[in-house]
């Protein structure tokens, strides 16, 4: 079956009558109504034109405008609105699709654009589906652009695949989402955020398209369209003069705890750690410089001298500012570097962390409440998400105050010689909460205001570092969204939260791996979602993983300079095995700084076949699934001057063989040493090679 000749391309979407679009309205107070097209009747059809009417529920008209796009077809959508109403929102297109996933017994697959990549295989695994407007635009959603950048979603089988994407150069704020309607249909739908605009006529097409393939064909498609769309994308890492050299040389990032042991701590459990003071994690750092060869990031948590995670008063740092000063200069001294973890724009009121840290009295002296993200009806907007964490409010980048206490606040990190600040950990993406205020300023309902205001913050705060003689680099949780690239270009990677809903593919390095270069993250939230002891090996799979994503890799640690499984992860006990990861490790960051730099640092990720080898359980996940992949995992890469190389990990903690078949190119065993290609090799535990094509 062809997804669009016979879904699509008949006009059955549209005018079979089942819900095609919807339409969010505000009134003035702030209420919503919501209109679907099943409200509608379909007045009109001539020309690729389809025009619905009902005068008794909605005074206006919507009209859906079809064309021919290469290979597929495009679709805009238009509404002129007589009411005194705005438009918040409209959903368009939603497609009904029949399938039947792999892991339910089927053939097909589905492709989500969030987390860097998801393979959704299984319909009952999407238990946590919402939508943006439920979180405020926040959390791990298909918001584009926050923590989505690619604006496409997929499904496919091994006959054929239909890809369903947003053209648009501009990345006006979008939410890709996918749910079941039973186990044999999944629906997908695009939610456009308009702005509370009166009438509205979509700036760009949402494309559909038939291909051949996996997600890497769709990807593709995107990534066609993406380099010759006119978006403003930074220039590649390969040509910027602005970055620091650090970031050039893969340090390891190191990530830790000054307080406590987990986020589930408080109070008197939020203790300091051994890592206190500061100058604890100088042997440590430099343990870990020795066992890589290489220089590592001691980047810190819970180190805030407000509370752990309360922004956005968190300078000066918990405790001994002289100790955390005198560290970050031996740090420096010994070649190796200092970071921090924040979180965002936002005011934290009441720790839950620390229950000693209340600023009310100062949140209402200084009128943070004129600042506040409001919602429809003009109500605060509370933290979201994070009521284990502090409560407070989430606060508008539009505001002045916003945007003079983040500058401040990260100025001062700056000052302190800080190399690497990841400041908007909550801000997904790089990207702020909604905001419907009538107070601000701004359009009174989200758009790509929120977008413009976010790139002007980020510019005073570059501004800001590059006046005081600084270059400390600035991150933020999950990849950077598209049009905030240009200023995070190291980012803390979520990834594995993936196996919530399925499984990972590197697809945000497959698209812009020029362009950035994020580190493996602190792997928070594995210990949900993952038996860590069923697949023991899985922490030298997912940093493999990261290190043929073309990523910086990370550990996070225990107690007592142990490498542990993740952030959140038991702090005290039940270590992972950590001989084979230091040593892949320490050959990963050797391949990175060698003649591999211009294809794992700077290249151009290419479509992958797996690599010729038997296949074991990776993951095992707490609801009893078993997620296997190739033994030998395997990423080609394609360099600036057009040659093509081919990685390949061992990694599992036994030795394994790959077949070859002795091709063409050049065999390299070690980045010294090469041969040509043989039939076949055995690669020890965490052991890498490569394939140079001549």
């Amino acid at each position: 079956m062809s997804y669009l000749k016979e879904y699509v391309c008949s006009d059955r979407f549209i005018t079979d009558g089942g819900e095609v679009f919807n339409l969010t309205v505000l009134d003035a107070n702030g209420t919503r109504r919501v209109f679907t097209s099943e409200q509608f009747s379909l007045k009109e059809i001539s020309n690729g034109k389809f025009v619905f009417r009902n005068p008794d529920v909605f005074d206006g008209r919507i009209v859906i405008f079809k064309s021919s796009e290469e290979g597929g077809l495009s679709f805009k959508l238009s509404v002129d609105n007589n009411t005194d109403c705005v438009i918040e929102s409209v959903k368009f297109p939603i497609l009904r699709i029949p399938c039947k996933l792999k892991g339910d017994g089927g053939n097909d697959t589905i492709f989500w654009p969030a987390l860097e990549g998801t393979l959704v295989e299984r319909a009952n695994d999407n238990e946590y589906y919402s939508n943006a407007i439920e979180r405020f635009g926040g959390g791990y959603t298909g918001l584009a652009p926050a923590g989505v950048s690619m604006q496409f979603m997929a499904i496919y089988s091994d006959k054929n695949g239909l890809y369903f994407g947003t053209h648009d150069k501009d990345c006006n704020f979008k939410d890709f989402e996918y749910y079941f309607e039973n186990s044999d249909t999944v629906r997908f739908e695009c939610t456009h955020f308009v702005g509370g605009c009166k009438s509205y006529l979509m700036p760009y097409p949402v494309v559909l398209k038939d291909f051949r393939g996996d997600w890497q064909d769709a990807a593709e498609i995107y990534r066609e369209w993406l380099y010759t769309s006119g978006m403003s994308l930074p220039e590649k890492l390969a040509d910027r003069k602005d970055l620091p050299q650090w970031l050039y040389d893969s340090p390891v990032f190191m990530i830790y705890p000054v307080r406590g042991r987990t986020d589930k701590d408080c109070d008197k459990d939020m203790a300091e750690n051994c890592y206190y003071p500061y100058s604890n994690i100088l042997p440590v750092a430099d343990k870990y410089s020795k066992s890589f060869d290489s220089r590592v990031m001691a980047l810190m948590m819970h180190w805030e001298g407000s509370a752990p995670w309360s922004n956005p008063y968190v300078w000066p740092p918990h405790g001994d500012l002289g100790d955390f000063e005198r560290t970050v200069k031996e740090l420096h001294k010994n070649n190796n570097l200092i970071g921090l973890y924040a979180s965002g724009i936002g005011i934290t009121t009441k720790s839950v962390k620390d229950s000693s840290y209340d600023i009310t009295d100062r949140y209402i002296g200084e009128n943070w409440s004129e600042a506040t993200c409001r919602d429809s009806e003009g109500e605060e907007i509370k933290v979201t998400e994070l009521s284990f964490v502090r409560s407070g409010y989430e606060v508008c980048p539009y505001c002045e105050k916003t945007v003079d206490v983040t500058v401040k606040e990260t100025l001062k990190v700056a000052n302190a010689d800080v190399d690497y600040f990841q400041a908007f950990d909550q801000n997904i993406g790089g990207m702020a909460h909604f905001c419907w205020s009538k107070e601000h300023g701004h359009p009174a309902a989200p758009g790509r205001w929120i977008t413009d205001s976010m790139i002007s913050l980020l510019e005073k705060i570059r501004s800001g570092i590059d006046n005081i003689g600084k270059n400390m680099l600035i991150g933020c949780e999950l990849a950077a969204c598209e049009p905030l690239m240009k200023y995070l270009i190291c980012n803390d990677l979520r990834w594995f939260i993936t196996l919530r809903q399925g499984r990972p593919v590197p697809a945000y390095s497959y698209v812009y791996h020029q362009y950035v270069c994020n580190f493996m993250g602190n792997q928070n939230e594995l210990e949900k979602t993952t038996d860590f002891d069923a697949a023991p090996d899985n922490l030298l799979y997912r940093t493999a993983y990261s290190f043929l994503a073309g990523d910086i890799l990370s550990i996070t640690l225990g107690e007592g300079g142990r490498i542990n499984w993740g952030w959140n992860a038991p702090f005290c006990d039940d270590f992972p095995e950590s001989e084979h990861l230091t040593s892949f490790i320490k050959s990963a960051n050797r391949w990175r700084k060698s003649f591999a730099k211009k294809y794992l640092f700077f290249g151009k990720l290419l479509k992958t076949e797996p690599a010729n080898c038997a296949e074991s359980v990776a993951f095992v996940t707490k609801q009893g699934h078993n997620i296997s992949d190739r033994v030998i995992l395997n990423r080609r890469f394609i360099a600036d001057d057009g040659t093509v190389a081919e990685f390949f990990v061992n990694r599992t903690f036994n030795e394994q063989e790959l077949r070859l078949g002795a091709g063409k190119g050049k065999l390299y065993t070690t980045p010294e040493k090469c041969q040509s290609v043989p039939y076949f090799i055995k690669l020890k535990a965490g052991e890498i090679c490569c394939i140079v094509d001549i």
